[in-house]
């Protein structure tokens, strides 16, 4: 896990989106013996101050909703500790990305429907506490 930790936050190579979405699926999957592993590493990389950084390659990437609703955790928890202390220009993209993507979730019923609810309300919430 610690491998998958240091290329999931290496800013310089692209990010595998895969490997996060293996991670999640492996904490979401009861029946493997390597679950509370990927659980206890995904509840760590929620406190590392930089993963919120990833939240546009996951949400444009990830074909996982699990993975994205991570994602948005993430960054809920960078906006409720660390908000104050990001540059002006970075929370202005930040809440733009927010609002674009919340209004391209939820454009039809179908694409309602396919990112579900669960999904859309934490972007919500991630705007509520932006704003």
């Amino acid at each position: 896990m610690e491998q998958a930790a240091a290329e999931i936050l290496d800013f310089s190579k692209p990010f595998d989106c895969t490997l996060l979405d293996q991670i999640v699926a492996l904490a979401y999957d009861g029946s493997n013996p390597n679950r509370q592993a990927a659980d206890d590493f995904l509840c760590n990389l929620i406190q590392n101050p930089d993963i919120w950084k990833r939240t546009y390659d996951v949400l444009e990437k990830s074909k996982e909703d699990k993975s994205k609703v991570f994602i948005i955790r993430c960054l809920n928890e960078m906006i409720t500790t660390r908000w104050n202390i990001i540059p002006s220009d970075k929370k202005q993209s930040i809440r733009t990305y927010i609002v674009q993507k919340i209004l391209e979730m939820s454009d039809t019923d179908a694409l309602l429907k396919q990112h579900g609810t669960f999904l859309t309300g934490n972007m919500n919430m991630a705007l509520v506490q932006i704003l």
